[in-house]
């Protein structure tokens, strides 16, 4: 690979902006950080504002500075996520607002538990945060008058609300994030994201059951949104983790399954922001797979050890032939990051020569 292709492939456009989506506005920036909304944002925003100055007789100038400050502490949120990331180097695109909250989009997720858990941790605590420095202000209610105290209680509500509803286990969110980088700090990045979004989806369908049960058709149309974005967003970024530690989609055994039998579509060691987050844009170049997802693809750990593996599965299966062992850090230089797709050029080459069946490798 050349000089330049290697260069283009390692420093994906860190020095140009991101333009805006199509149907997204810039709304301004804080920090150096474009904040944009998008057309259904401001669509659901404007029709809530409609409603508070109309539809609340006696209380529409209430109702419009909950939605104000709701708008604020949901930006504080996404703020407090942005500014931890930078703080560890990661790029932040910008912040984006939607119809179901917001998420500070980023060029890649780190994979290191704690960058990780402390970005993540970072948005519910902005919210804590302004809930604790608001609750002083309870202690002046005569001041403050009946109108005042009550924007004060609902300001100090809506950010425990935020704070302890984005702590939820359920992956993508900052809660499912923060179990994902507990999980891979004892088991490999891939098989915490496989948990975490396991976990994230049964909390999903609890979500369902319990906001139905309680409230009605509102509750089931609101909690099938919530947990759609949960399932929907969290099965996308596990899907892009698999790409980068293996290869395929469908994880280690189940790319091998996906050409010797079974199920293509059950991973290796899977079962048969809403209103805050924080998330990739494109991804950035994965880590190199850890010993796990070696073991898993039948990749060498250093150097010559793929010799060793393909001896001892001809000798295992003398008549079956055998897919080349791939190594994900052959080829690169010394500090390189891993490519995307987890294979160099000379794995490439190896896969293109080999004219057998892609067995299933035997356990």
């Amino acid at each position: 690979m050349s000089d330049n292709a290697r260069r283009a492939r390692t420093e994906p456009s860190a020095r140009t902006p991101m333009n805006p989506e199509p149907g997204t506005y810039t709304l301004g920036h804080l920090f150096g950080i474009p904040i944009r909304a998008s057309g259904s944002f401001l669509y659901v925003a404007s029709l809530l504002a409609l409603f508070a100055i109309v539809g609340s007789a006696g209380q529409g100038f209430e109702q419009a500075a909950l939605l104000a400050l709701l708008l604020v502490s949901l930006v504080l949120h996404e703020l407090g996520h942005a500014l931890v990331a930078r703080r560890f180097g990661v790029r932040v695109l910008d912040i984006k607002l939607w119809h179901l909250g917001g998420m500070a989009r980023m060029s890649e997720i780190p994979e290191t538990p704690r960058v990780e858990a402390t970005i993540a941790a970072a948005g519910p605590a902005v919210n804590i945060g302004l809930a604790l420095a608001a609750t002083p202000l309870l202690l002046t209610g005569p001041a403050l008058g009946a109108t005042g105290l009550g924007i004060v209680t609902s300001f100090i509500g809506m950010n425990l609300l935020l704070g302890v509803l984005n702590l939820l286990p359920a992956f993508p969110m900052d809660g499912g994030r923060v179990l994902r980088a507990l999980l891979a700090s004892r088991r490999s990045y891939l098989e915490a994201t496989e948990i975490a979004t396991r976990v994230g989806r049964w909390l999903a369908l609890a979500m369902v059951i319990v906001l139905t049960v309680r409230f009605g058709f509102l509750g089931f149309v609101l909690s099938i949104l919530v947990a759609g974005f949960v399932w929907v967003v969290g099965t996308k970024e596990l899907l892009s983790v698999r790409v980068r530690h293996t290869g395929s989609p469908f994880g280690a055994q189940g790319f091998a399954r996906a050409f010797g039998g079974g199920n293509p579509f059950q991973a290796a060691g899977s079962s048969g922001g809403p209103f805050g987050g924080f998330g990739p844009i494109g991804g950035g170049d994965g880590a190199a797979a850890g010993p796990r997802e070696a073991a898993a693809t039948g990749t060498a750990a250093h150097p010559g050890a793929n010799d060793d593996l393909d001896a001892a599965a001809h000798a295992r299966h003398p008549r079956g032939a055998r897919r080349p062992a791939v190594d994900a850090d052959a080829g690169r230089e010394p500090g390189e990051s891993s490519p995307s797709r987890g294979f160099s050029d000379e794995d490439v080459r190896r896969l293109e020569s080999f004219r057998g069946p892609l067995n299933r490798r035997a356990d």
